[in-house]
């Protein structure tokens, strides 16, 4: 008796049970424990990054994650860069950056005033200064101008990284339907699954950097205006 070819959806079936039995764990538990601080992911690929797997319907979750991913960073390397280039402008690498913004009011001698524009607090020279305070004043108003701007872009991130957690769930229903239309799919499909975890590990850390910064931008903020005889948040 001569048996009738298996149709390419019957063969891709024990595959597909195969993939749902190593992924039957939910991302937003298990698979968020994945995933290592520093160091890089296999293939290159530096740890932290939000990495796609190939497959459409999950990457589509993984693209806004790394939109998000990429606003905290770009926030996180920007308060850094801030404290960098007022700390070098007033000489001061290895100190604080709150020692370097009190140098910076000794060294304008009382002629600097916080002025509030809109939403964002600038420091205003009232007279002539030397050039370093006024690379220093200069370094810390592009520093607020950012702050402000910064912290509005991170405040949604928590809560849209909690939703994309959420839509993780669904990453293993949506694996085994790729495989079941593609079997060669497969292969990518459990080579994924090491980037998902890292992946849901990056989401769900999110909320917190968010926090972190939003908080040491605040902090800057208002260092930076009752140094110089404001009040912040402003009356």
């Amino acid at each position: 008796m001569t048996r009738t070819p298996s149709s390419p959806a019957r063969a891709a079936r024990p595959l597909a049970l195969a993939l749902g039995a190593l992924l039957a764990f939910a991302p937003t538990d298990a698979l968020a424990k994945g995933g290592k601080k520093g160091g890089k992911k296999k293939g290159g690929a530096k740890a932290g990054q939000v990495e796609l797997i190939g497959v459409d319907s999950v990457d589509a979750v993984f693209k806004q994650l790394r939109k998000l991913e990429n606003t905290v960073s770009s926030a996180e390397k920007h308060r850094r860069s801030s404290h960098q280039n007022v700390q070098k402008v007033m000489g001061l690498k290895d100190a604080s950056f709150a020692k370097a913004v009190e140098h910076l009011k000794k060294e304008a001698g009382g002629k600097v005033k916080v002025q509030v524009q809109g939403k964002t607090p600038q420091l205003k020279a009232t007279d002539a200064l030397p050039p370093n305070v006024v690379e220093g004043i200069d370094a810390i108003n592009d520093a607020l101008k950012h702050y402000v701007e910064a912290i509005g872009d991170v405040a949604r991130i928590p809560k849209e990284a909690t939703d994309l957690v959420k839509k993780s769930k669904a990453m293993p229903d949506k694996l085994k339907a790729e495989v079941m239309s593609n079997p060669l799919a497969v292969v990518d499909a459990i080579r994924g699954i090491g980037t998902i975890k890292d992946n849901v590990k990056i989401a769900k850390d999110l909320p917190k950097r968010s926090k972190a910064i939003i908080a040491g931008m605040n902090a800057d903020t208002k260092l930076i205006v009752t140094t110089f005889g404001g009040k912040w948040p402003p009356i």
